[in-house]
């Protein structure tokens, strides 16, 4: 997906877009407008949580944090990390830290994620100086305060995915997948290849997406297994660890089909595919389903979730809507416009 790995925004400043003039006035109208199946229907409006727009997101029990960057032609580049609260409402979201330069070309924020070091609770981003060639692994407190970078990487990671188990950094870049400490020190290339994508993390293995196929590799190096192949792209993953099935992977792919799927077991299908239409994010809360796909041009966002049989259509006609989660009370997702709620 290459909106994913290359996001970039145009001059800073909110972008607010109303919903209202994109829902067409007839079912059938809706239908081509926003890819509804039939059985679907739209849900309720979200509200908005704030008005800058992520590059990527993640949740906490009560917060949000996500990285956001844009170009601006007429002055510096702007790349930053905010926070606010689930419940919070546009204009309280703090800035904890910023980065804004001509000097280093192209450059943004990228994955991020969080743990709590020797009781201390840290931020951690990928900044990625694309002109120069190389990301830099860098940490916050979460508190806010500087930045310390902790590893320059070999290749750039982009927007891909940077997790952790609470004692180590997963990520992947252009060139592999790659292990540090959530302290630094020396990276760890635990995979290599050119077109991975997404990382997720169970008790010991790595799971990440080459192309169709889902591949693993155990947390302290070794061997690489393919689990399974798809019938196109894996775009958008998650990794449910210890259930009673085992570690259970959802995913999303290219032909906009969102599936889930024990390892060594069978899968189940919650979207299948649709012509024209692209899986862009996905994740499970516990009890739903999450996920947002948009049309091949980027122009008409949707984000769903499956609940006991049913999909419900949160949001419609949207640009941008990426890394949707969600706890026991709301769903929460990115787009172009910034960070939106929907309640349960």
């Amino acid at each position: 997906m290459t909106s994913t790995i290359h996001p970039r925004r145009g001059n800073r400043g909110p972008l607010v877009r109303s919903l209202s003039g994109l829902v067409a006035a007839t079912l059938t109208a809706t239908l081509a407008v926003v890819g509804l199946s039939a059985g679907q229907a739209m849900a309720a409006t979200p509200t908005a949580v704030a008005l800058e727009s992520p590059t990527r997101l993640v949740q906490s029990t009560g917060n949000l944090y996500w990285t956001s960057d844009y170009i601006n032609e007429f002055g510096p580049d702007f790349a930053g990390i905010y926070r606010t609260g689930k419940t919070s409402t546009p204009g309280q979201e703090i800035l904890l830290y910023s980065e804004s330069t001509d000097a280093v070309g192209y450059f943004y924020f990228g994955g991020l994620t969080y743990a709590l070091v020797n009781g201390v609770w840290y931020g951690y981003f990928t900044a990625n100086y694309v002109t120069q060639g190389f990301t830099q692994i860098k940490r916050i407190p979460l508190a806010g305060g500087a930045a310390t970078v902790l590893a320059t990487g070999p290749a750039v990671a982009g927007a891909r995915d940077l997790v952790t188990d609470g004692s180590f950094l997963y990520w992947a870049d252009a060139a592999g997948v790659r292990k540090m400490s959530v302290a630094g020190g020396a990276i760890t290339t635990l995979a290599t290849g050119t077109n991975l994508l997404r990382i997720g993390l169970d008790a010991t293995q790595v799971y990440f997406t080459a192309g169709t196929a889902l591949k693993s590799v155990p947390k302290a190096g070794g061997a690489v297994t393919q689990q399974f192949t798809t019938a196109s792209a894996m775009q958008a993953l998650f990794v449910q660890p210890a259930t009673a099935s085992g570690t259970v992977i959802y995913w999303g792919e290219a032909n906009d089909s969102v599936n889930s799927r024990p390892i060594g077991g069978a899968a189940s299908t919650y979207q299948a595919a649709t012509s024209g239409r692209q899986a862009i994010s996905v994740s499970f809360d516990g009890t739903r389903v999450l996920w947002t796909d948009s049309n091949l041009g980027g122009s008409a966002y949707g984000v769903r979730k499956w609940q006991a049989g049913v999909t419900t259509v949160v949001s419609s006609g949207e640009v941008g809507s990426t890394d949707v989660q969600g706890d026991a009370t709301a769903m929460f997702w990115g787009n172009g416009s910034g960070v939106r709620r929907y309640n349960h």
